[in-house]
């Protein structure tokens, strides 16, 4: 082993007289640190633009519905069955009211008249337990992370916050159209919070208590029971599915719909990959050329044929390795830089959702794709130890 180790010594820096081995040695690593570093990078840019988009999507759906089969409401007294049975520290459940208006506001023309106008928008309302709202995945958007949700609040996107031209303490009043009663309701609230997903959600969508949205005596009437980050065990609780049909929405589907995208991108990588080791070979076909004496050499002091091929398995490994290293490194200070610093910026936050694409760091970026590479670099040594030193054998 240690003669081994010596010979590895005096041949790993591929040094000849005429230089262009050595060129050749500090050129590979380059290509083979250069594509692997590309790989990893893109396929962290499109996964972490595929985690936000999915993320975005999950917190404005739920996980599950549960609905009446003969009945579009439920009343409280249902609801408090219903809560009784699903009374369990897994479950992250609330009522939810679905209500769709109108927007009043009032904005002045400009600041040096006091001629105003009327303003209105429409809107999609959804009503839901104060608790609920403030630990769903939804209130990672929220502008204001505390904030105190009292019956006469309400939740608009940013973008309809600058839409009607109100902040957060202004006032609004929203014109309901109550399909139960088939007539109208109109109400006061005061904009507590914002949010912002930057989807099309931002046009219509807010949030208010559920306690607000009581406009008849009978109380309040709610449309579904939603709940979230929950996985489908519903089945072991005693629910009447006679009465009940539940609904999930699993967030995979569009997980697998958004990865048929990159799947291009990623065939693309392994071929620049394959290219920049196919680079090796040009490397080791050199070397074995002009250390052919050097070789034949070694083998009349004793060194087998086998032993002259592990060498050339590990000189390749050598130059592969120190690829991976400096490929690595480079790919873990971009995606750094990139999260810090934001420098892959998007041109339209509208178009694409978010404003910048946020790097993916994930351990098996760093497995998979060095492993890739380790093993062409093998598969290339083994054929030119079968091209170059099956005669001798």
């Amino acid at each position: 082993m240690s003669t081994f180790l010596f010979i590895f010594s005096r041949f790993k820096k591929f040094k000849t007289k005429r230089g262009f081995l050595s060129f050749n040695y500090y050129l590979s690593i380059f290509l083979i640190s250069f594509s692997l570093f590309s790989t990893i990078i893109s396929d962290s840019l499109t996964s972490g633009y595929k985690n936000e988009i999915n993320k975005k999507i999950r917190s404005l759906n739920f996980n599950f519905e549960i609905t009446k089969h003969n009945s579009s409401y439920f009343t409280i007294n249902e609801y408090r069955a219903i809560n009784q049975k699903l009374n369990d520290n897994q479950l992250f459940f609330s009522p939810l009211i679905e209500h769709t208006g109108i927007i009043f506001v009032k904005n002045l023309f400009n600041e040096e008249s006091n001629e105003t106008y009327n303003q209105r928008e429409g809107f999609y309302l959804r009503g839901l337990d104060s608790i609920y709202l403030r630990n769903s995945s939804i209130a990672e958007y929220f502008v204001k992370e505390n904030y105190i949700f009292k019956d006469s609040d309400i939740i608009i996107s940013k973008h309809l916050s600058n839409k009607i031209k109100k902040e957060i303490n202004d006032t609004i009043n929203l014109l309901f159209l109550d399909d139960k009663q088939t007539s109208f309701h109109s109400k006061k609230y005061i904009i507590r919070n914002l949010f912002s997903t930057n989807t099309q959600f931002d046009d219509f969508l807010v949030f208010a208590p559920i306690e607000s949205l009581s406009f008849n005596k009978d109380g309040v009437h709610f449309s579904k029971i939603v709940g979230d980050k929950n996985q489908k065990q519903l089945q072991k609780y005693n629910l009447d599915y006679s009465l009940y049909k539940v609904t999930y929405w699993d967030s995979n589907y569009m997980l697998k719909f958004l990865d048929t995208f990159d799947v291009p991108i990623k065939l693309l990588m392994f071929f620049i990959m394959f290219l920049s080791v196919y680079s090796l070979s040009s490397l080791i076909s050199t070397f074995m050329l002009e250390k052919k004496h050097d070789l034949t050499l070694l083998n009349l002091l004793g060194v087998s044929y086998n032993n002259i091929k592990l060498l050339i398995i590990a000189l390749s490994s050598y130059i592969t390795l120190i690829s991976i290293f400096f490929g690595s490194l480079a790919s873990m200070l971009f995606i750094y830089v990139q999260n810090k610093f934001k420098l892959i910026k998007l041109p339209s936050e509208r178009v694409f959702q978010i404003d910048f694409i946020p790097a993916d760091f994930n351990i098996s970026f760093l497995v998979k794709y060095p492993l890739f590479l380790m093993f062409l670099t093998i598969i290339i040594s083994l054929y030119f130890n079968n091209k170059y030193l099956k005669h001798n054998d």
